[in-house]
């Protein structure tokens, strides 16, 4: 299992939003985040984060860490494409969650 660097917020907001040295575009701008993360380490409950399970305001938790993915379940092609169905399900059933283990697995 790889070593998983420090947490800095500099560092979480460069992964985040640049995606200059990927091969390929994989997301449209829609699916981008809708506001900017934050500038340091935000503390949610899991309590919280049960909260926002829906589509209009979902967050999920992936290694210990909260993301509102709201803009990114509206945008994902499995909406409109069939064969991608099971991922939205995938989605819809993580909601609120932590879903670190099926992510692992699917990613």
């Amino acid at each position: 299992r790889p070593k998983v660097p420090a947490f800095t917020p500099a560092a979480h907001r460069s992964a985040f939003l640049d995606r200059s040295d990927h091969p390929r575009k994989t997301r449209s701008e829609k699916q981008l985040p809708g506001s900017q993360p934050p500038s340091c380490r935000v503390i949610f409950s899991m309590d919280e984060v049960k909260r926002h399970d829906t589509v209009s305001d979902g967050w999920i938790v992936v290694h210990c860490n909260v993301y509102d993915i709201t803009n990114f379940i509206k945008y994902h092609p499995g909406w409109f494409v069939g064969s991608q169905s099971s991922t939205v399900s995938a989605i819809m059933r993580n909601l609120g969650k932590d879903c670190t283990l099926e992510f692992d697995a699917i990613h």
